[in-house]
């Protein structure tokens, strides 16, 4: 088990790891449930603090791909976000799990509803194997229309008005509830349109779009042009 687990489980509604990602902690039947696993035995000390024995391996989420920094309003984020998600052979079905991208707003924290477009995506159930699923959100959008900034260029890059976090959650469609989150650790700072984006970021997605057409890539793609 990981020492890094900052749980107790008569206090905490929530488990952190060292690594950022968070699980819920709750009791359910009388038992303690941490993420997607059952707490056998809490507090077991050890020379370096305490160890948690879970009943199985608790899912993890990683990103193998973030999201630029500079995002454009309504359009597709540019690369697309991909998170690998990683549970046990011989796990609960995943057929029960979504995962769910939600927006914060940086300088508040504040959780911003229908923010976001193309946000969800639901993992396959495999019941047999190691369950390591890439999943990415392709036509995530975020919908919240930033405040006006000035077209010049450079102007407001230090405006916390329009920067925000990405979350993703990991969601039980059966119990309705998330039992398990993690941050983007690149923000977001969006503009009100492509002509507002820095010259590389511009140059860069000007590149991805000639791949694309180039490649035979899909409309998909053609929201990353001006």
């Amino acid at each position: 088990l990981s020492t890094s687990l900052l749980y107790s489980s008569s206090t905490s509604t929530s488990a952190t790891l060292q690594a950022g990602q968070t699980h819920a902690a709750a009791l359910e039947g009388g038992e303690m449930h941490v993420g997607t696993a059952r707490v056998l035995r809490a507090d077991l000390p050890f020379d370096s603090g305490v160890i948690h024995e879970l009943g199985s391996v608790m899912a993890v989420l990683h990103f193998a791909r973030e999201a630029h920094e500079e995002q454009v309003w309504k359009k597709s984020l540019q690369p697309a976000p991909r998170l690998v998600v990683v549970t046990a052979a011989g796990a609960a079905t995943t057929s029960d799990y979504e995962l769910h991208g939600c927006l914060l707003h940086a300088a508040t924290g504040q959780l911003l509803p229908d923010a976001l477009r193309g946000h969800v995506r639901s993992l396959q159930p495999r019941l047999h194997q190691s369950q390591v699923q890439q999943v990415t959100f392709s036509d995530l959008c975020v919908m919240t229309k930033p405040p006006s900034l000035q077209r010049r260029r450079g102007a407001g890059l230090d405006d916390g008005a329009n920067r925000y976090r990405l979350l993703f959650s990991l969601w039980n469609s059966s119990t309705l509830s998330y039992v398990s989150w993690q941050h983007m650790p690149t923000p977001l700072l969006i503009r009100n349109s492509f002509h507002m984006l820095p010259p590389e970021e511009k140059a860069y997605r000007r590149q991805e779009y000639a791949r694309s057409r180039s490649g035979g890539g899909t409309a998909r793609r053609a929201a990353a042009a001006p």
